[in-house]
């Protein structure tokens, strides 16, 4: 039980950290680019 827990709580920070680098990376410039072509 205790590795499934330690596991998760390195599991889930890894997803963290994935999902901020990609959500930096690929959908905020994306998002912006959507965002400047419309308010043209």
């Amino acid at each position: 039980m205790k590795k499934v827990q330690t596991f998760l709580k390195y599991f889930f920070q890894f997803v963290c950290y994935f999902f901020q680098n990609w959500l930096s990376h690929s959908f905020l410039p994306s998002y912006i680019f959507f965002h400047n072509n419309l308010a043209k």
